[in-house]
């Protein structure tokens, strides 16, 4: 018999964890705030919800959300996800958000005697649709142990790396990382335009350097292809999201000065209007200086 797995949230990420699980042969419902935004996945063959209620009816729910505002609304909302969980039900949220949310719907979710994975992913879409996410579990053993096999058509290795908060504090430790990564990649990338190197050529000698970072080559492609747009990724949903490290560092008590200076480039960006551009438009800013 074929399993049902419910899924909320059919963003750029959720649709294409949506796709995935289909294409793994798996029977899946979902809901999004708008209808419009779930064609792609129902003309996929997945199957319509017009309330998260509905979604719930499956043992394990999977959710892919915007922020901390949206995940809290999705789990204790008046029409919330937990309102409809029942014992040994698994919910399990992939985003990034606030820690702190985290641990709080996990509380809620054990009351009720179901289970809240806070699961964020990091490897894009393109990690999604070949099944190569890499997955930080938050939660309990028990909800991990039983929601693996299906976080497995998303993840060659969905870990669990602690409690409710633990996957979250890694996926922020890796936005630190991406960050800094994709800055210092943008004006590299300004530099070997201005050496007249071309970038698919600098790419793949500087992959074989100590200078090589997957962000590096990603940036480094998509400008070489001409494609800032419409990837997945956008600078103000990464400045968004360093908004939490940023959170994090200070709660932390790190000096994290180069972390600092990478953030503030996407304020920058995001200020003049790249938001919506994926994260190599970092570039423009380094051209700016000519």
């Amino acid at each position: 018999m074929t399993a049902t797995v419910g899924f909320v949230g059919t963003g750029a990420m959720g649709t294409a964890m949506v796709e995935r699980l289909i294409d793994q042969g798996y029977d899946v419902v979902v809901h999004n705030r708008t209808r419009d935004h779930a064609q792609r996945v129902l003309d996929a063959g997945a199957h319509w919800s017009a309330t998260p209620a509905g979604v719930a009816e499956a043992e394990i729910v999977l959710t892919c959300l915007r922020d901390t505002s949206a995940v809290r609304t999705t789990y204790l909302g008046p029409v919330g996800l937990l309102r409809s969980g029942r014992p040994g039900q698994i919910f399990v949220e992939h985003g990034t958000f606030a820690p702190a949310a985290a641990a709080e719907i996990a509380a809620q979710a054990q009351r009720g005697g179901a289970h809240f994975l806070a699961a964020p992913v990091s490897g894009g879409v393109e990690g999604a649709r070949s099944g190569s996410l890499a997955i930080m579990v938050g939660g309990s053993r028990e909800g991990y142990n039983t929601a693996r096999n299906i976080l497995a058509a998303l993840s060659s290795e969905p870990t669990l790396v602690g409690g409710p908060t633990a996957g979250l504090g890694l996926k922020l430790v890796n936005q630190l990382l991406t960050s800094a990564h994709m800055a210092v990649a943008a004006e590299a990338a300004a530099l070997v335009e201005d050496l007249d190197i071309e970038l698919d050529l600098a790419s793949g000698i500087l992959r074989r350097s100590w200078g090589s970072s997957a962000m590096m080559e990603r940036t480094f492609g998509l400008l070489d292809a001409g494609r800032t747009e419409d990837t997945g990724a956008t600078v103000r949903g990464m400045r968004e999201v360093l908004d939490l490290v940023a959170d994090l560092v200070r709660d932390k008590g790190i000096d994290a000065a180069v972390f600092d200076a990478g953030r503030s480039r996407f304020a920058a960006a995001d200020a003049d209007g790249l938001g919506a551009a994926d994260p190599a438009a970092l570039v423009r800013l380094a051209r700016a200086v000519r």
